[in-house]
């Protein structure tokens, strides 16, 4: 058990790490086409770098498993984890009942419909664009 902790904060501080790798890479590369390339066109970068963020969504196109909440392919395997929530709720209900509660008003609100994500994503598309472009812009000066 301790083992497992001390691989998943290492992985956590390995994703963290390659973030930040990423970040002050791209922020490198920017910097390198405005001045080197003499590519002084902040928007234009910022707008082609942030519709970028669309290619990972071909993947729900070929991957029907991306497709499903849980990832599973098949109606039995959703079968399968309905039955296994349901004797997790009731052992849980056993022993404090507003502990169950929770448990069941946390399962049901985890995942998003695809109407509330896009509402989110169309609220915070202009801050992210916005913030991108005044970064761009100021490393393009």
């Amino acid at each position: 058990m301790v083992h497992y902790k001390c691989s998943k904060k290492f992985l956590g501080l390995l994703c963290i790490t390659g973030v930040v790798v990423m970040w002050v890479g791209s922020s490198e590369l920017i910097q390198i086409i405005f001045d080197d390339r003499n590519f002084a066109r902040p928007f234009f970068l910022t707008y082609f770098s942030t519709s970028l963020f669309c290619v990972y969504l071909l993947g729900f196109l070929f991957f029907p498993s991306w497709r499903n909440r849980n990832g599973s392919t098949s109606v039995e395997d959703t079968s399968g984890t309905e039955e296994r929530e349901a004797m997790l709720l009731d052992s849980v209900a056993e022993e404090d009942e507003g502990v169950a509660q929770a448990v069941t008003h946390k399962s049901t609100d985890r995942c998003k419909s695809a109407w509330q994500t896009a509402v989110l994503a169309v609220q915070f598309v202009p801050l992210w664009f916005a913030a991108n472009w005044t970064f761009n812009a100021s490393l393009c000066t």
